[in-house]
């Protein structure tokens, strides 16, 4: 584009995020000329004017409240298709956020999970964010029980994504047990919804209809103290839910009860809308998502008139971005259904192309594109048939066949399992447990007596071995001392036993350590049992504190015992295959921080890095363990309120990870022993953390296995800093 003056115009679009959140956008229009450097220079000294100028940050009076409006405004760009700024727009919200708390990064982590499992379907970026909001709430006595119980369906729902139908449903169990020991009735209909759309996905409509119904009467007890979700988005979802499931289930006379259904829904929104000014338009997106199935279900008894009217008011409302595109495009399948069935095919045509040109276009869920792929094959289909062009018919006929028959083959297993049985398994399964605490006890003293006793014999039959092989060597002795030349042949044959003594002793060796790895694998399974019954037995509601605190106490040591067996079987295994492949060592070096975070910000404690982007072949998995443990070592031996530094550096043939503590330092005694094996140099941490196993032998086996060196300085009382070079090639 042109300007008065000649030169080129160039438009210059600027994003700020404020510090509450919000997004501000500018737009500079400047010309190309031997000044344009000079007038964007100004420009951006503006722009970072303004930005100073917004006001200081202060904690909201409502942090809650702080923290919804960033999830919603995400939300929000979520729906008008905005997927390339949502990460950007996150990070900038939160690192602005003021005293975010465990709740807030909470709701950060769940909408990435909802939005990694339903977008692009990534199953492992969603597990990975489901194990943060576990990990920032901190288990089950987290004050945050909602949230907690919310997060044990959010692992089932991705469990559910990878087919993993029975854990899923063994968490789903666990999350609504969770809620009824600890939730009101009012928030319990929230996870009764979420088991109802389970069995709705299994097509099991009928038994979705009773979930429907009891989350529909647990909601009503919320009363005119529920807030927006709680008074209006949650039932008018039920009611709709309810005629969906009525409108495909299998009794029969359904047709008043589905129309009724939607209509409650539709007076419910028009009732409570002026409670709620501010969410105008998430009213307006679920008044056009009703629209579109009460269309639907007119069209269904060939009420054209009534189909048409409500299938035209939901695109109306939803077919622009930010709305419920999906159910626009839906309605206008079923609208160009109606116009087919009505001989109007060059309604139906134009309806065609626009769902063509969308569906191309449209940022919506994988599993809502499916939907509207196969519904489009079939007024394709139906298209062409009414327009005797009966060979694009039978190619779309085999099109929409072909994809319900790979939709069926998908959903078999789900649909197939059996999700009120897996709870009344895990239900009794615990029940067993409790009742089966005391002989599990005993089985393990019976275990621990026969092993104890086992090696008591191993021992008693060397003892007489080496007793029988002792009299034996007595004997030739005696018998070599009659001559002076049986002494030479006594002199060769004690040389010969000593080379078998020496076999034997190399043999006993390697028995030995077959026994301990024997040893050490049996071991692991009654300690696990232990930790298993201790943890299910802390379960327990109404159990006595001093019982909580003995049975805590049994936990811990269950757990640091089988991290030590882990430990010695690993120390006594070959050396396994190291498998190389390019890493990017910044964006490593970043998983650890990120993973540690809320370990250091326990004790007050910030994680710097600094570091460029270098990618070298080595072993990833490994190599995150070993700088995860340098991290996790200056955490433990650093104070409250400390900085820990991590750095990349660049050297000509290799490059060097330095993590630096500013904790208590190594002293001078210990420097020689703390690679060691079986080193006594173990402490305890400055919050009185205990001191696990292996980790630095392990580690220097395994940066030596990736042709490395591990080293560190120190200075007594003041910091330590490890090193780690690795060669680029």
């Amino acid at each position: 584009m042109a300007s008065s003056t000649g030169y080129p115009k160039i438009i210059t679009t600027f994003l700020v995020i404020n510090p509450l959140g919000k997004v501000m956008t500018i737009t500079a229009c400047t010309h190309h000329s031997i000044h344009s450097k000079r007038v964007r220079r100004y420009l951006f000294l503006l722009i970072i004017l303004l930005a100073a100028c917004q006001q200081p940050v202060t904690s909201p009076q409502n942090q809650p409240a702080h923290a919804d409006s960033i999830i919603q405004h995400a939300e929000e760009l979520l729906e008008s298709g905005q997927l390339s700024v949502l990460h950007p727009y996150l990070d900038s919200a939160y690192h602005v956020f003021p005293n975010a708390d465990q709740l807030d990064h909470w709701k950060k982590y769940q909408f990435f999970y909802k939005f990694y499992l339903e977008y692009p379907g990534d199953t492992a970026r969603a597990h990975a964010y489901t194990d943060s909001m576990v990990q920032v709430l901190q288990g089950p006595s987290s004050p945050y029980k909602k949230a907690y119980a919310l997060t044990l369906f959010a692992q089932g729902d991705v469990l559910m994504a990878e087919q993993k139908y029975e854990k899923a449903f063994r968490l789903y169990f666990d999350g609504r047990s969770y809620a009824q020991h600890h939730l009101d009735s009012c928030s319990l209909a929230q996870f009764t919804d979420k088991l109802a759309m389970v069995r709705y996905k299994q097509l099991q409509f009928d038994r979705a209809i009773n979930y429907f119904k009891q989350a529909l009467m647990e909601n009503s007890s919320c009363g005119s103290n529920g807030g927006f979700e709680e008074r209006l988005m949650m039932p008018q979802h039920l009611l709709h839910m309810l005629g969906l499931s009525y409108e495909q289930s299998t009794l029969k006379g359904n047709g008043d009860i589905v129309i009724a259904y939607y209509k409650q829904a539709l007076n419910l929104l028009d009732k409570q809308e002026g409670y709620f000014p501010e969410r105008k338009e998430a009213i307006q997106r679920a008044r056009g998502i009703i629209y579109s199935d009460l269309g639907a279900s007119y069209m269904y008894r060939n009420q054209d008139v009534e189909a048409i009217q409500y299938l035209t008011a939901c695109i109306r409302l939803n077919d622009r971005p930010g709305f419920g595109q999906f159910n626009a495009l839906g309605a206008k399948v079923d609208l160009a259904s109606v116009y087919i069935r009505s001989a109007k095919l060059k309604e139906a045509a134009l309806l065609i192309q626009q769902l063509i040109s969308a569906l191309g276009k449209t940022e919506i869920r994988q599993w809502e594109k499916s939907i509207l792929v196969m519904n489009l094959y079939a007024v394709q289909r139906d298209y062409f048939h009414q327009s005797k062009r009966i060979d694009s018919a039978y190619f779309y006929e085999r099109k929409f066949n072909n994809y319900i028959d790979s939709t069926r083959k998908a959903e078999k297993y789900l649909r197939a399992a059996d999700m009120e049985g897996a709870f009344n398994s895990t239900e009794a399964a615990y029940k067993v447990a409790l009742l089966d605490r005391d002989n599990r006890i005993k089985t393990l003293y019976l275990w621990t007596f026969i092993l104890f006793s086992v090696m008591a014999v191993i021992l008693l039959l060397a003892i007489l071995h080496s007793l029988k092989r002792s009299r034996l060597a007595h004997r030739q002795i005696s018998a070599q001392n009659k001559s002076i030349a049986a002494q030479h042949q006594y002199i060769l044959e004690q040389n010969t036993q000593m080379k078998l003594a020496l076999n034997a002793l190399e043999q006993s060796q390697l028995e030995n350590n077959n026994l301990m790895k024997i040893v050490a694998h049996d071991l692991r399974n009654p300690i696990g049992g232990i930790v298993s019954l201790a943890s299910m037995m802390i379960e327990v509601p109404d159990r006595l504190e001093e019982d909580v605190t003995m049975l805590k106490m049994i936990l811990t040591a269950g757990q640091n015992s089988i991290d030590m067996v882990e430990s010695l079987l690993q120390l006594n295994s070959q050396a396994e295959e190291h498998k190389k492949e390019p890493v990017e060592i910044r964006q490593m070096l970043q998983h650890c921080i990120n993973m540690l975070h809320h370990k250091a910000a326990a004790k007050k404690q910030q994680i710097t890095l600094q570091a460029n982007n270098v990618t070298i072949s080595i072993n990833g998995e490994k190599m995150w363990r070993v700088i995860s443990n340098l991290i996790a070592n200056a955490i433990k031996f650093s104070p409250q309120g400390s900085i820990i530094a991590v750095q990349l550096t660049e050297q000509t043939n290799s490059i060097l990870i330095a993590v630096k503590d500013h904790g208590i330092g190594i002293p001078p005694e210990l420097k020689d022993k703390i690679f060691d094996m079986f080193t006594k140099s173990q402490r305890r941490g400055t919050a009185g953390e205990q001191p696990f196993g292996l980790g630095l032998a392990i580690s220097k086996q395994i940066v030596e296995a990736n042709g490395g060196k591990i080293w560190f300085e120190s200075v007594v009382g003041e910091s330590t800093t490890f090193f780690v070079e690795l060669q680029r090639n």
